[in-house]
């Protein structure tokens, strides 16, 4: 749906997140709790994970796409911002 423009997303220092309810669970039993907890993004542990992303990108010299580093580069400009630990439900 948020690829058509209907759908809902948080927003994360990951990126956009998907809600529990913005998921098709049919079939599935996996509660809302359940869920909301394997959400939790630990900043310090994103952080580090995005600085070490710098010395895999950096062994492609030119051959990354600039858009990668963009993209590295907002991560890590988000996780400033964000709590010690980012709940989805704030």
């Amino acid at each position: 749906d948020r690829v058509t423009g209907k759908g809902e997303a948080v927003d994360s220092p990951f990126g956009s997140s998907p809600r529990h309810q913005d998921i098709n669970w049919k079939g599935l039993d996996f509660a809302e709790a359940d869920f909301n907890g394997i959400m939790d993004i630990i900043s310090d542990q994103g952080r580090q994970e995005a600085e070490a992303q710098k010395e895999l990108f950096d062994s492609f010299d030119d051959h990354l796409p600039s858009a990668m580093e963009d993209q590295r580069q907002a991560q890590l400009k988000r996780f400033q911002s964000a709590p010690d630990i980012w709940r989805i439900e704030g």
